[in-house]
C-alpha cells in the first residue's frame, strides 16, 4: 500500500483526544454538600454492564472517526498485481522426464513413466499440463487442456505420449534444463509447477548452484518438484576411449563403482575382422588394451572400428564405442627450400601428422623446382623468401593471385635485401638481432583470427632475430612483438593469400619449433590455407552436425539404422543434423562421402546420484517469485491502483452517523440524570 500524502498520517495522533476526554468523564463532576458522612454506611457503586459497553463503543467510534479522517487525507493506494488475477487454484504443470543415456540403466525409465502417470492422475480439473522430454534437447511431446464436461478425457493424450518415451543416447545438463524450463511455460497467468523426473546424476550438475534456478516469469510463480529415481550408485562398465596409434588401436575400459574384474574387449574392423583381449581392470579404475593393426589391415577410404564388451551391468549403451580411421593418400605440400635435408622437413612432418587432414611434406630445391607444378597444390611453403629468384617470385605471385596460398618465412638471405621478393615488403633499417640474454617477446596476438583461435602458447616463444618489415596498408598483423614490430602478417593477393613469418621457420632465429604451439600452429595453417573446413570424424551424441563444414551447401545424411535424417530437399531448410544415436552416420555431398562416428558422453557412464541434501536444497531454492512487469519488453501492463480514500470517506460518514446517534442517546441520559438502560434515576 502506498500513500500520496503520507504527512497527513501524523493526524493519527488526534485519536488521543477522545481517549483523554472519556477518561475525564469516568467520574461525575457534580458534588453535593453534606454535613457528615460518619453515620452513612459504605456501599458499592453499581455500574450497569450494557451502559459500560455503550460507553466503550462510543469511545471506539470517536477514535475511528479521527483515524479515518487522517487516513482519508493521506490518500492511500492499493497496488494490485496481475498474479492476484489468476483464476482460482488452477495451475500449469510441466512434467519433465529425463531421457538421457543413464536412464536406460535397469528399470529407471519404467519407473519414470509410472511416476509421470501418478503426476498426471493428480492434476486438478482446471489444470493444464505439458509432457516434456529432456536429454540432448528439450522437446514437448503433448499438451493437455483443462478437463471439461465436453472434453472429459483431456489427459489421455499425455498418457498416450508416455508410451513412446524411452532413454536416448545424449547427456542431460541440469543447468541447461533449468535455463530452458521457463521457455516451456505457456503465456497464461496461473502459477507454474515444474515436475522433474530423473535419476539426478551428480555429473549433470553445473559448476555454479545458481544455474539450477529457473528464470523468473512476468507475474507468475514457479515451483519445482523433484522426483528422484536412483537411490544409490549402480556399478557400471564402459568403453572409455578408442583411438588410433602408430602401432594400431588403443582401447580404454573404465569401471564406475565396480570391483576388480577381468574384462574381455572385442575389437571389430569393418564388420568382419574381430580381435579379443582379456585384461584385469582394477576396482573403480581404468584398464588399457592395445591391438596391433598394421596399415595394410585398413582398407582404402574410411574404416569402421568398433570396440565392445559384455558387461551385463544394466546399461548397455556405453558398452560400445566407435571410431573412424581414414586411409587416404596424404596431400603433398611443396616446401621451397635451398636445403632439402634441413631439420625443418622433420619439424613440418611431425606437425602435419597432427592435422585433421593428412599432409605430406615434399621438399623441392629452389635450383631445380618447376613452378608449373604449383597448380597441383592448394598451398605451398617457402622457408626463406630472400632466396627466391625473380623468375620464381613472379610465378609465386601469379599462383597466389589465381587462388593459391603461400606460407613463407625469412632467413639469412633476406637480411641483405631492401625489398622482400613475392610480397614486396620494404625492409626497414634497424637492429634485427636481440641483445644477448634479452630476446624479443610476443606482445599482441589477434586471437579472433581463425588461424590463431585454436593455438595457445605464443607468449612463451623467444625470438633472437627478426626481419624489420614495414607494414603496408593491405597487411593484417596477426602477431606483434612487445615493441610493436610485426612477427606474423597476412596479406590477400587476388584470390589467394600469403601468411608471412618475419623470422625463421626453424630454430635458428627463435625457439618456436621446440614449443607445443608450433605443432598446433602448423596444423591450423594447413587447414586455413588449404581452404578446407574439415568435419570432425568423432562426435558426441546429442551434438549437431553442420553440413556446411563438409564444404557443400547440399547433401544427404543417413543415420546408423540406415534411415535418411536429412535429404537433399531438406538442406534447403536446415543445415544441421541432431545426432541422436550412437554409431556411424554417413554424410553424402556432391562428389564426396564422409563417415562420422558418434559416441555417448563419458560423463553419462558415472551413475552416482546427487545427495539428498543437494536435491532438497535445489527444490527449496527453485521457488521463483513472479518477475515485476515494469519493463516495456515484458509486454505486461500492470493494473491501475485502487484509490481507497473514497471508501474511507464513505466509512467515515457511517461512523459519524453512528457516533451521533449513540452519543446523543448517551449524553441525553446523563444530562437528565437518568439511566437509559434501567429507566430509573441515578444518584
Amino acid at each position: 500500500m502506498n500513500f500520496l500524502a503520507p504527512l497527513f498520517l501524523a493526524g493519527l495522533g488526534a485519536v488521543a483526544l477522545p481517549v483523554w476526554l472519556h477518561l475525564l468523564q469516568t467520574q461525575t463532576p457534580e458534588r453535593q454538600p453534606f454535613s457528615s458522612a460518619m453515620l452513612l454506611r459504605m456501599s458499592e457503586q453499581r455500574i450497569h454492564l450494557r451502559r459500560r459497553l455503550r460507553y466503550l463503543l462510543l469511545m471506539a467510534l470517536r477514535i475511528a472517526l479521527f483515524a479515518l479522517l487522517a487516513l482519508a487525507f493521506s490518500q492511500p493506494l492499493w497496488q494490485r498485481s496481475t498474479s492476484s488475477a489468476a483464476a482460482g487454484e488452477n495451475k500449469e504443470h510441466l512434467i519433465v522426464i529425463d531421457t538421457s543415456m543413464s536412464m536406460g540403466q535397469g528399470d529407471r525409465m519404467a519407473r519414470a513413466v509410472a511416476e509421470a502417470n501418478t503426476v498426471i492422475a493428480s492434476l486438478g480439473p482446471g489444470d493444464t499440463a505439458r509432457l516434456v522430454t529432456a536429454g540432448e534437447s528439450l522437446d514437448v511431446l503433448a499438451t493437455s487442456a483443462p478437463a471439461t464436461a465436453t472434453v472429459p478425457e483431456s489427459r489421455s493424450q499425455l498418457t498416450t505420449a508416455l508410451e513412446a518415451v524411452k532413454a536416448g543416447a545424449g547427456r542431460l545438463d541440469y543447468g541447461v534444463l533449468a535455463a530452458g524450463m521457463s521457455e516451456l511455460a505457456g503465456t497464461g497467468t496461473e502459477p507454474v509447477v515444474i515436475h522433474v523426473i530423473s535419476d539426478f546424476q551428480s555429473s549433470g550438475l553445473p559448476s555454479q548452484f545458481g544455474a539450477l534456478i529457473p528464470r523468473a516469469l512476468p507475474n507468475r510463480t514457479q515451483e519445482l518438484k523433484l522426483h528422484p529415481l536412483a537411490d544409490a550408485a549402480a556399478p557400471n562398465w564402459a568403453v572409455d576411449y578408442l583411438r588410433r596409434t602408430p602401432q594400431g588401436i588403443d582401447v580404454g575400459v573404465r569401471g564406475y563403482h565396480t570391483t576388480a574384474s577381468d574384462v574381455t574387449v572385442t575389437l571389430g574392423l569393418n564388420g568382419s575382422r574381430e580381435l579379443k583381449q582379456t585384461r584385469p581392470v582394477p576396482a573403480n579404475g581404468l584398464g588399457e588394451y592395445s591391438f596391433a593393426l598394421p596399415d595394410v589391415a585398413f582398407a582404402t577410404g574410411d574404416n569402421r572400428i568398433v570396440a565392445s564388451l559384455q558387461s551385463g551391468d544394466g546399461l548397455a549403451a556405453d558398452d560400445r564405442r566407435h571410431l573412424v580411421v581414414p586411409n587416404v593418400p596424404a596431400i603433398p605440400v611443396p616446401l621451397l627450400t635451398a636445403r632439402t635435408d634441413a631439420p625443418l622437413v622433420r619439424y613440418l612432418s611431425t606437425a602435419f601428422a597432427t592435422a585433421a587432414r593428412q599432409y605430406r611434406v615434399e621438399p623441392a630445391s629452389l635450383a631445380t623446382f618447376d613452378a608449373r607444378t604449383l597448380e597441383r597444390s592448394a598451398w605451398a611453403v617457402a622457408d626463406d623468401l630472400g632466396a627466391i629468384s625473380p623468375q620464381l617470385a613472379t610465378a609465386l605471385v601469379d599462383y597466389v593471385t589465381k587462388g593459391g596460398s603461400l606460407f613463407a618465412a625469412v632467413g639469412e638471405r633476406s637480411l641483405a635485401l631492401q625489398t622482400l621478393p613475392v610480397t614486396g615488403h620494404a625492409i626497414a633499417k634497424g637492429d634485427a638481432t636481440a641483445r644477448e640474454g634479452q630476446p624479443f617477446n610476443v606482445g599482441r596476438i589477434d586471437s579472433v583470427h581463425p588461424l590463431l583461435a585454436a593455438t595457445d602458447g605464443w607468449r612463451g616463444v623467444s625470438v633472437t632475430r627478426l626481419l624489420p618489415l614495414q607494414v603496408a596498408a593491405e597487411d593484417r598483423v596477426l602477431i606483434a612483438l612487445e615493441d610493436g614490430r610485426p612477427l606474423l602478417i597476412e596479406r590477400k593477393v587476388g584470390e589467394g593469400r600469403i601468411v608471412l613469418l618475419a623470422t625463421s621457420l626453424d630454430n635458428t632465429w627463435n625457439d618456436l619449433p621446440v614449443h607445443p604451439v608450433f605443432v598446433s600452429f602448423i596444423a591450423e595453417t594447413a587447414r586455413y590455407l588449404s581452404g578446407e573446413q574439415t568435419l570432425s570424424r568423432q562426435q558426441v551424441a546429442g551434438s549437431s552436425l553442420p553440413l556446411s563444414v563438409t564444404g557443400s551447401a547440399s547433401g544427404q545424411v543417413v543415420d546408423p539404422e540406415g534411415k535418411t535424417v536429412l535429404s537433399l530437399a531438406d538442406t534447403r531448410r536446415a543445415q544441421d543434423v541432431r545426432l541422436r544415436q550412437t554409431g556411424f552416420y554417413q554424410v553424402y555431398t556432391p562428389g564426396k562421402e564422409t563417415l562420422v562416428a558418434v559416441n555417448p558422453d563419458a560423463r553419462e557412464s558415472d551413475l552416482e546420484a546427487m545427495t539428498a541434501e543437494q536435491i532438497a536444497r535445489w527444490q527449496q531454492a527453485a521457488v521463483v517469485a513472479p518477475q515485476q512487469a515494469v519493463a516495456a519488453a515484458d509486454a505486461q501492463v500492470a493494473p491501475p491502483p485502487v484509490e481507497l480514500w473514497r471508501y474511507l470517506l464513505i466509512l467515515l460518514a457511517l461512523v459519524v452517523l453512528a457516533e451521533s446517534l449513540l452519543g446523543n442517546r448517551y449524553l441525553t441520559g446523563r444530562l437528565h440524570g437518568l439511566d437509559p438502560d434501567a429507566g430509573r434515576a441515578t444518584s
